[in-house]
């Protein structure tokens, strides 16, 4: 949403750019009551459009259209008072002060990416002389929970995306994960470990991991006699290096003389992702930024309490908790994310895992939202709205399933924006009844004034005058015989 304060010079332009953009774009409004005007038989300009009643308002009364673009894109234009009191208090003052009037652009569209947003912005600003800039909705229980959070994963970076990207893909997760765990994989027990896998996905997978930076490869000297890894080194020149400056191994024997293997390690970046699979909260928060949040309405692996809390998003002044698993996610986690939901009271709960939500879980929240309620007379599930839980089941489903979280709060607002201003298609009744009433006063006034016209000209008219005999005047006198 787009806003600006306007003062009286403003408000007095309205109608003017109402008329100015009418130019470009079609108007739904004011046709609306045009249509009315014709069946009645009067001026549209008789027709008052319908306002919301409110008696403590004061100054101009509120204004608005709707107009769709070429694209079929909504704009919502409206005039109106921040307050419903005539005036406000100022406690720090101690006095009055009037209301503030805004104007506000709602962009209304399927696509994330509105062209026209900009001109209709730069048209409105100029036609009314204030500037406007972009508003979010804020939310005081999510500014709360962020004050009382304690960050538990450090700063988001966007050099974490592209890695954390490439984890999402199992087999890479997976790889990744055996080397983690290993120390340090030796490439000749690639397949042993993993037989399941195919040697041609380990070759993919690691290529993978290795040109995001995730893994790198090293050279190891294995003892021959404890088969044990005694020497590391970046590369094989340095081992070679390494024996020509006599370095042996534990054993006793020049390391050249002992077997050199390649082995994988991960890399900080890998370990950082994967402790605590933060690669997952990287991926929802970069979504939530390309969906129009901005970083300031996320809160990423925070403690509150004693409660890990994975995500928190401030989506258009609604709080939405988020529960994160790099696994199944059980009945044993619906629990403890009860308990977080209770702590938290989210307008939106949604549960992102990357595999998948257990039937005993999904139960055990449908039985919560049916029969219990939480401390504050909510249910345990979406306390605040009563809406169900949202879930998103593999990695492949995040995108979409973050949309429709976000778009079922837009959606509102959108629909909210529309019920402010779609009541000025319709006009007011007392309105009709004036304009019925003074048509009928200027039909009987037309009426009158053609009967007037009429005697008027019966009185001008020359009259025809009769003799003694009752003969015409004018003609020869007619002589008897």
């Amino acid at each position: 949403m787009r806003r600006a304060i306007v003062d009286d010079d403003a408000i007095s332009r309205f109608d003017t750019l109402i008329t100015q953009l009418s130019t470009w774009m079609r108007p739904l409004l004011h046709p609306a009551r045009q249509q009315v005007a014709e069946a009645l038989g009067v001026t549209v300009d008789s027709l008052y459009p319908a306002k919301p009643k409110d008696t403590f308002r004061d100054g101009p009364e509120p204004n608005g259209e709707v107009f769709v673009d070429e694209n079929g894109c909504l704009f919502s234009i409206t005039l109106r008072s921040d307050g419903r009191r005539r005036y406000l208090v100022d406690p720090e003052g101690g006095g009055r002060r009037q209301n503030e009037y805004t104007a506000r652009i709602h962009a209304i569209s399927a696509d994330r990416n509105i062209e026209s947003l900009e001109k209709v912005t730069e048209c409105c600003s100029d036609t009314l002389g204030v500037p406007f800039s972009e508003y979010r909705y804020s939310s005081d229980e999510f500014d709360r929970l962020k004050s009382e959070g304690v960050p538990s994963a450090g700063t988001f970076s966007p050099d974490e995306v592209a890695p954390a990207r490439t984890l999402a893909d199992k087999g890479n997760r997976e790889l990744a994960t055996r080397i983690k765990q290993s120390y340090g994989l030796l490439v000749s027990d690639l397949n042993k470990k993993g037989n399941r896998d195919q040697s041609a996905d380990i070759t993919t997978a690691r290529s993978a991991l290795e040109e995001a930076g995730l893994i790198s490869s090293e050279f190891m000297v294995i003892c021959g006699r404890t088969s044990q890894q005694t020497t590391r080194a970046p590369s094989a020149d340095v081992i070679q290096q390494m024996d020509k400056a006599g370095v042996k191994c534990a054993c006793g024997k020049p390391i050249s003389k002992e077997r050199l293997e390649e082995a994988l390690t991960i890399t900080d970046l890998g370990r950082v992702l994967l402790d605590k699979s933060k690669w997952l909260s990287v991926l929802v928060m970069d979504e939530l930024l390309q969906l129009g949040l901005t970083q300031d309405e996320i809160i990423i692996e925070s403690t509150i309490g004693g409660d890990e809390l994975d995500c928190i998003a401030n989506i258009s002044g609604e709080v939405c908790l988020f529960e994160l698993k790099d696994k199944e996610f059980n009945l044993r986690e619906a629990y403890s994310f009860g308990a977080k939901m209770n702590i938290v009271n989210p307008e939106h709960a949604v549960i992102v895992t990357s595999e998948y939500v257990g039937g005993d879980a999904k139960e055990h929240f449908e039985r919560s939202r049916k029969a219990g309620r939480g401390s504050r007379g909510r249910l345990v599930t979406s306390e605040s709205s009563e809406k169900p839980l949202v879930y998103i089941e593999g990695v492949d489903d995040l995108r979409a399933g973050l949309e429709e979280v976000v778009s079922t709060v837009h959606r509102s607002d959108a629909a909210r924006a529309l019920g402010e201003v779609l009541p000025f298609a319709s006009v007011e009744a007392s309105s009709v009844l004036s304009a019925i009433e003074a048509k009928r006063r200027e039909g009987g006034r037309k009426a009158s004034a053609r009967s007037t016209t009429r005697a008027s000209k019966r009185s001008s008219s020359p009259q025809p005058s009769t003799s003694q005999e009752g003969g015409q005047t004018g003609g020869q006198t007619r002589q008897p015989r």
